[in-house]
């Protein structure tokens, strides 16, 4: 019996291996020990899920083990990435997502057990304070920064960085799915420089938004401001690395924008002037616009693998529920609606760009549908708090938005972060963060095959 059949043989007849995380774990030691290569990967994981029913696919339900090790690479690609955009099941589709995860890290490491190549050259991020990590730091009339105590507190050496979160963002986690060794720099920083750049850049600036009036209000890098910043470091890159390589790098990195709550939450729910010209629907057109707009612009400039992040649950954020829950501890139904009207709107926009460019790939990163999840029920996926934040919040500097500066003891800052979906008035914690980095596999494994 080959390799891997007897791999096999140890997942299907080991109770423990029918745990995903389990299996998460094993396909990476698997790959280190040299047991399985790339398109033997492919097979073994759809092999588990049918195994151990985790899809209710009637197509895969309906192959033999034997038709799913002989089919061609392509076609087992093909099915894996359907599974992953299928499944309609909560808890089937998240145990079908965190095997992908681990797919996606088994293919970013090589059979010796040394660190690969990551499955994409470089990460380019765009967007507002769910993405910078420090640019805001660089900016002396920024109004939100993160570059105090307790930010950063379960990150590396425990020190603020820019990030808003206790730990890891989301892109931290992705770009470590991916294969990285390192984050791409905040643009604005030294680091940003040198052979530095080969691993992309973060033009992401808290507070910024679609509209530019919304980043101006804040002193936030604008979006369009962002986008000249990008097309600065296609220059930089291409002086480190020759037109040649740079126009590699570019065409098969990884671009994501992630912004659009501070245009609802810093300015379209307290500005009347704004919300008597744009009932909600039609300002969700003028967003989305803009976001089209913007992606046609990264497309002409060399971009063919764009995701964007879909609006999140606004209601459900402890700043919105403070402000507009009427004394209510429960989401804003009213600010969750906003944010589904945004996203069929931003849904239905990205399947026009994929139509009208056969040779880009875009999806959109669903943040709405875990973090609403962690929301109303934390206590299933192991939290025991959704409505309180971790660190106290509310003084004049930070509003209802960010954390106090010194709330790290005492009263002011809770025990432990990774019970606690919410770090702060807006921002998910780590733990909260890697629970939807998770959730967004498929749209990331839609992007890179």
């Amino acid at each position: 019996m080959d390799e891997p059949r007897q791999v096999l043989l140890l997942l299907l007849h080991r109770p423990a291996w029918a745990h995903a995380s389990m299996w998460s774990k094993g396909t990476v030691l698997f790959m280190h020990q040299g047991l399985v290569d790339r398109s033997q990967l492919y097979w073994l994981w759809l092999l588990y899920i049918r195994h151990y029913r985790c899809s209710s696919s009637p197509e895969l339900n309906s192959m033999s083990a034997s038709s799913l090790m002989r089919g061609e690479e392509d076609m087992q690609r093909r099915l894996v990435v359907k599974l992953m955009r299928g499944e309609e099941d909560m808890q089937r589709r998240l145990v079908v997502k965190l095997l992908g995860l681990s797919l996606l890290l088994s293919l970013a490491t090589n059979g010796g057990g040394v660190q690969a190549q990551p499955l994409v050259p470089a990460m380019i991020l765009f967007g507002d304070s769910t993405i910078d990590v420090g640019n805001n730091n660089y900016l002396p009339g920024a109004v939100f920064k993160a570059n105090y105590a307790p930010y950063g507190d379960n990150f590396r050496r425990h020190r603020a960085t820019g990030r808003f979160s206790d730990g890891k963002i989301v892109s931290d986690i992705t770009a470590e799915s991916l294969g990285f060794v390192s984050y791409a720099p905040p643009y604005l920083s030294p680091l940003a420089s040198g052979k530095n750049l080969l691993a992309g850049a973060n033009f992401g600036s808290a507070a910024s938004s679609y509209a530019d009036d919304t980043a101006a209000m804040y002193d936030a890098i604008t979006l369009s401001q962002q986008l000249k910043y990008y097309k600065e470091y296609q220059t930089k890159l291409a002086a480190v690395a020759g037109r040649r390589k740079a126009r590699s790098i570019l065409a098969d990195a990884l671009y994501v924008v992630s912004t659009g709550t501070g245009d609802f939450l810093q300015n379209y729910y307290h500005n009347a002037s704004l919300s008597a010209r744009y009932d909600v629907p039609r300002y969700c057109d003028l967003l989305v616009g803009i976001f089209s707009g913007f992606a046609a612009e990264l497309y002409r400039l060399g971009a063919r693998r764009i995701g964007v992040t879909s609006m999140p649950p606004l209601g459900c954020l402890p700043a919105a529920i403070r402000l507009y829950g009427k004394g209510r501890p429960s989401c804003v139904r009213r600010l969750n609606g906003d944010a589904a009207t945004f996203n069929r709107k931003l849904n239905a926009t990205v399947e026009a760009l994929a139509r009208r460019h056969a040779d880009l790939k875009i999806a959109i990163f669903d943040i709405y549908t875990p973090l609403l999840a962690l929301s109303e029920a934390p206590a299933a996926q192991g939290f025991s708090e959704a409505r309180k934040t971790c660190c106290r919040t509310g003084d004049k500097a930070t509003r209802v938005y960010l954390c106090n500066p010194g709330a790290t003891k005492g009263p002011g800052m809770c025990r432990n972060a990774s019970s606690y979906v919410y770090f702060d008035g807006v921002h998910p914690s780590e733990a909260a963060n890697a629970f939807i980095a998770e959730s967004m596999t498929s749209a990331g494994i839609s992007l890179i095959f």
